[in-house]
């Protein structure tokens, strides 16, 4: 049931990350408004496993379940404190690896 709850939060966080990174410019002052690529962009075609133009809800949770499984480092079905700071550094060092910086 955990899980499941999770996977709606982080649905609703994909959506709404994107709005609320947006700045009075338009782009959060770092840099980061399109980082999700916003509901139409890439966070979008990521969800869209089908690739039908559509993100069901079941690909949505196998999304939100899938990055759930990865934070939970020692696979005790929930998520502390110290598995967050590790997965998200650890997402930071892939994201900079990528991005050549």
């Amino acid at each position: 049931m955990m899980k499941l709850i999770f996977a709606g939060a982080a649905v609703a966080a994909i959506i709404a990350i994107p709005a609320l990174a947006q700045h009075a410019g338009g782009q959060h002052p770092a840099g980061h408004g399109a980082m999700m690529g916003g509901i139409g962009g890439r966070g979008f075609t990521m969800l869209d496993a089908d690739k039908d133009g559509r993100v069901s809800m079941a690909e949505a949770s196998s999304r939100a379940l899938a990055m759930f499984d990865r934070v939970d480092a020692n696979r005790d079905g929930t998520i502390t404190m110290e598995e967050r700071g590790a997965a998200r550094g650890m997402m930071r060092g892939q994201r900079q690896q990528r991005c050549g910086g």
